[in-house]
């Protein structure tokens, strides 16, 4: 083995990306204009007038926001230094905008090119961004701002292609194969070295979804993104006069499906796994772009999630786990979101990655609708967020009779340490007016260990009011359009908490339905069982 570690394969790759990466050239042109097709808001685009960038925490500085490292894929897809931004400038359209696009990307080439050392999706997403926008703010620049912008598109160019060459694309492969792919033919117009792309585009795919064609990470806005970003390969591809590869097409068609698969009634994504909610309207503008008919899945076994479906009811649980060293993970294994139409009835916390107050405290299995023991986590999570440690056993399956739908799950997180299972089962009447659940802790021998307190939690939407009736034995809910539900239980004495939602993306205060059972007791027989029922 040559010094240093390294195979002779690896070296020969190493050499071979350095030699195709250095084929591209400069144009004084682009040889093919390929135009961003994605809405942008044009009062963001005023406040960026302002040198002001709206984020859900309120309005930062922009160019201080955008020098900030951000690493976690989540951020990364956000970060200003990706430039997304432009697209609110496009939308608020006018001189002003083209001016001010204009000085901020001069700005970056002055300012030592900020983020000029970020993570290759990083860097990718910034080409994508100022090639979709080229005829926007740069096709009427003067010459010496076009040379700049053209040769940083050639530069950034070489070390994506040499990035993908070597595999060294981390947690965005998608992301960095798009930057190659658009960025190939803005300089070149075509495809040199076509089969270097079908492999690039293979490994890509491979790395960035499941067999049901759910996003590695099981976080249901990564979904959305990358099925954005199978929408923009296939434009680079139309656009250039070839059809897409029919790897592409597939792909298209399944993460539609996966995505359709974890939409609530209002439009919006179910918050699992640090997803947030997204909008309504911005999913269905990515939905009819995609232009599938692709249904919504019931079942995706790869990621564990399900979906039950009666009448205007739609449930969506999390049956499985992400793998040990999984990023923007949550420890939240057989919870649920439940709505109404297009109300929100019981939801998860969401996510606040941008919050460092926050971000720990929304991963934990207690800001999640399900089962938790002695306030512990049910999957290890570390302080990256990563999984640590993850349940030996987490299986799940879905049913259907005579229209009523059940769901079945279960997992081993509190088996190490206390020696007992969760098992989780659902009913969901064909006419959606009945949710009945059944929680059971079942005890199998083990550690001395055992668990002081079961408590099952169902968070409530912001704009859900609860109040506790008969005695405190039950809770009345009323939803937004004043429809009211009745939430009963046996097995366990309820209360209302407060709670947090941040679905929507920034902090809101909701409360909480807290079922509370004694394990001392209910062990003895060897099982714990919790029965409750939402019904209309």
């Amino acid at each position: 083995m040559p010094r240093g570690g390294r195979s002779l394969p690896a070296l020969l790759r190493g050499v071979f990306a350095w030699a195709f990466a250095r084929r591209l050239p400069v144009p004084g042109a682009p040889a093919l204009v390929i135009d961003d097709s994605w809405h942008g808001a044009a009062a963001h685009g005023r406040l960026l007038i302002e040198g002001r960038l709206a984020t859900p925490h309120g309005e930062v500085d922009l160019i201080a926001a955008w020098r900030r490292p951000a690493t976690a894929a989540k951020v990364a897809a956000g970060t200003p230094a990706a430039f997304g931004w432009l697209r609110d400038l496009r939308e608020l359209g006018g001189e002003a905008a083209r001016l001010k696009a204009r000085e901020l990307v001069q700005a970056w080439f002055d300012g030592g090119r900020p983020g000029g050392g970020a993570a290759a999706d990083i860097t990718a997403r910034r080409v994508v961004h100022w090639i979709g926008h080229f005829s926007f703010f740069c096709a009427s620049a003067d010459d010496d701002f076009r040379r700049a912008f053209m040769a940083q598109i050639a530069a950034d160019a070489a070390n994506l292609r040499r990035t993908l060459s070597l595999g060294q694309t981390g947690s965005s492969p998608l992301v960095v194969f798009k930057g190659v792919l658009w960025a190939t033919l803005f300089l070149t117009g075509g495809l040199d070295g076509r089969r270097h792309f079908e492999r690039w585009l293979g490994d890509a795919l491979a790395a960035s979804f499941d067999a049901n064609g759910g996003p590695i990470d099981r976080a249901p806005d990564s979904a959305a993104r990358a099925l954005a970003d199978l929408i923009d390969i296939r434009q680079a591809f139309r656009a250039a006069g070839h059809e897409e590869p029919e790897s592409v097409a597939s792909a298209i068609e399944a993460a539609t499906a996966w995505v359709r698969m974890m939409r609530h009634g209002d439009g919006g994504l179910a918050c699992f796994n640090g997803a947030a909610a997204m909008s309504g309207p911005d999913l269905d503008h990515l939905l009819t772009v995609a232009d599938s008919k692709a249904r919504a899945l019931r079942e995706a076994p790869d990621s564990g999630y399900m979906r039950l479906v009666g009448g205007r009811t739609v449930v969506v649980i999390d049956g499985g786990v992400g793998a040990v060293g999984a990023a923007r993970s949550h420890a939240a294994p057989l919870a649920f979101e439940m709505s109404v139409g297009r109300q929100r009835l019981v939801v998860n916390c969401g996510a606040a990655d941008h919050d460092d107050r926050w971000s720990t405290p929304l991963r934990a299995t207690a800001a999640h609708s399900t089962l938790i023991v002695d306030d512990c986590n049910a999957v290890a999570i570390a302080a990256d967020g990563r999984i640590a440690r993850r349940p030996d056993l987490a299986r799940a399956r879905r049913d259907v009779a005579e229209r009523n739908q059940w769901f079945e799950g279960e997992h081993d997180g509190y088996a190490a340490r206390y020696g007992v299972v969760h098992r989780r089962r659902l009913f969901l009447a064909a006419a959606g007016g009945d949710l009945r659940g059944e929680d059971m802790l079942v005890y199998g021998g083990g550690p001395s260990q055992r668990g002081k307190r079961a408590v099952v939690r169902f968070h409530l939407h912001p704009r859900v009011s609860a109040s506790l009736v008969q005695n405190g034995t039950e809770v009345l809910l009323r939803l937004p359009s004043g429809t009211g539900w009745r939430f009963r239980v046996a097995g366990g004495a309820v209360a209302l908490h407060d709670s947090v939602y941040f679905g929507d993306g920034g902090l809101a205060r909701c409360q909480q339905i807290v079922v509370d059972a004694d394990l001392d007791t209910a062990l003895d027989q060897g099982t714990c069982q919790i029965k409750w029922a939402f019904r209309r």
